[in-house]
């Protein structure tokens, strides 16, 4: 089951701004209560929601699935050399990544980030 890097398109009080790019997977063996519900993260925070909520984009691997030696399609073509964790929650927040040129760039938030799902982690 893939994740996919997503834009929040509702409005309301207690969700995450409209227009907010995170990451989104269907829910993995939901209850009958919870058919059809999503999971939308963004920097350490989910909530649950419906796929109307949301406006899919690219397929990626989900948050806890990046780390170093994850190989990055979107923004530019590179691999993952360091993932900087939230220190209370430990989910990955920022990636350190190296192109193929060698070029290192730091703090890449990861819902910046379309990761290769060839090789998706159980």
């Amino acid at each position: 089951m893939s994740a996919f890097r997503a834009c929040w398109i509702r409005e309301g009080s207690l969700n995450p701004p409209l227009g907010a790019v995170g990451i989104a997977w269907p829910l993995p063996n939901p209850s009958p209560q919870e058919e059809g519900s999503w999971v939308f993260w963004q920097q350490g925070a989910a909530w649950y929601c419906n796929l109307s909520d949301l406006q899919l984009f690219e397929a990626t691997l989900r948050p806890w699935q990046i780390g170093p030696g994850a190989r990055v399609i979107h923004p530019w073509p590179a691999e993952v050399l360091d993932v900087v964790r939230d220190p209370e929650w430990d989910w990955p927040t920022h990636a350190t990544l190296l192109t193929p040129k060698g070029d290192l760039v730091f703090h890449v938030p990861i819902e910046q980030l379309v990761m290769s799902i060839e090789k998706e982690a159980a």
